[in-house]
Order: C-alpha cells, then sequence, then structure tokens
C-alpha cells in the first residue's frame, strides 16, 4: 500500500518496497528515530495476531488483583476480542468493564457488534485518524457517538494530544455536535500509563 508522507508528530511513514530475505524492505518517506516498544499501523491489513498477548494476560491478571473497574482491550478488531477479554475477567472473578478501543479499519467495520459486546467504547482518534483518511475521521467519529448515545452505551472520545493534525480536524468538526459521555484527557492517559508501567 502506498501512502503519503505523515504531518503527525513523532511518526515515521514507510511504503512497502518488497520482501528480502523473511524481512520487510521499505521506503522511508518521513525521518525520525524509531524507538522500542513501538506499534506499527498498517491501514487496511488484516493482521493475524491474537487479541490477548501473554504480557496483555499479566496485566489483566495484575488488573483484576488491584481491583480495576475497567480493562480497555487496545485494537480490538471483533466482538470474538472483546469476549475473549470478557472470558479472562470472569475467569478470575473480576467484575471489571471491557472497554473496546475503536483504533482500526476492522473495528470500524464491524462498530454494532463492537458497541454490543464492549461496556464501553473508546475512540482513539490517533490510531484511528492513521488508519482511516483524516477528512473521513470526523465522520466515523460522529456516527460512533450517535450509535452509542441511542444504545445508552458509554463512550469515550480520546484526546490524547489535539495539536497532532489528525486528531485536531476530528476535534474541531465535532467541538459542537458530539455528546460523548466522556472526555479522555491527556493527563489521565499518562496517569494510567504510569500505574500500567509499574
Amino acid at each position: 500500500m502506498r501512502v503519503a508522507p505523515s504531518s503527525e508528530r513523532n511518526s515515521i511513514t514507510v511504503n512497502y518496497d518488497g520482501l528480502m530475505d523473511n524481512r520487510i524492505r521499505t521506503v522511508v518517506l518521513t525521518a525520525g528515530t524509531l524507538g522500542s516498544r513501538r506499534h506499527i499501523n498498517l491501514p487496511g491489513v488484516h493482521v493475524n495476531l491474537p487479541a490477548l498477548t501473554e504480557k496483555d494476560l499479566a496485566d489483566v491478571a495484575l488488573g483484576v488483583e488491584l481491583g480495576v473497574d475497567s480493562v480497555a482491550l487496545s485494537f480490538a478488531r471483533k466482538k470474538e476480542d472483546l469476549e475473549e477479554l470478557r472470558q479472562v475477567l470472569q475467569k478470575s472473578g473480576s467484575t471489571a468493564q471491557v472497554v473496546a478501543k475503536i483504533e482500526s479499519q476492522s473495528a470500524v467495520r464491524e462498530i454494532d457488534d463492537m458497541i454490543a459486546a464492549a461496556d464501553v467504547i473508546l475512540i482513539a482518534r490517533g490510531d484511528l485518524g492513521i488508519e482511516c483518511p483524516m477528512e473521513e475521521l470526523p465522520i466515523i467519529q460522529r456516527r460512533i457517538v450517535k450509535r452509542c448515545l441511542r444504545l445508552g452505551k458509554p463512550v469515550v472520545v480520546g484526546r490524547s494530544d489535539d495539536r497532532a493534525p489528525r486528531r485536531m480536524t476530528a476535534t474541531m468538526a465535532n467541538q459542537i455536535h458530539d455528546s460523548s459521555t466522556r472526555c479522555f484527557k491527556s493527563l489521565f492517559a499518562r496517569a494510567f500509563s504510569r500505574l500500567r508501567s509499574l
């Protein structure tokens, strides 16, 4: 898939250029330093990875031990991913809510099932804005919020860094129209990240 260079801060854009000795060769479009523990967005590509990794399961076990109220599943792609998390929580004796982080095109395509399977929907505009065309992000966001509100499902709109062009576009377009039930501010996101890393 060929894409235009990203204007996102701290984002490196590459285009696939072929497979060579079991390694992927790319052409770098925006220079930068790639650190460890970073993730890769592959817009429109089905990635055959488990919904819950061993680390995720360890994090969930710690969360259950600490008595967390909710657990968010990053890059949930389909309702079965959420059902798997719910089963893990139930087997551990936890009543924590399952939060579906909507961050991919596949999650948007399956949004009705995702809304039905989750206790809370979190629209993660940063990754979703990379996965979907920027001009469609405000429309997708508004559609998800309206569906959740119609069904009485709590919905959170991620607002980690509105200076990034993709998220700023959605913020400006939806500032008046959105009626999301919660707003996830960067302060809470950073505090939660620190707790997870303990």
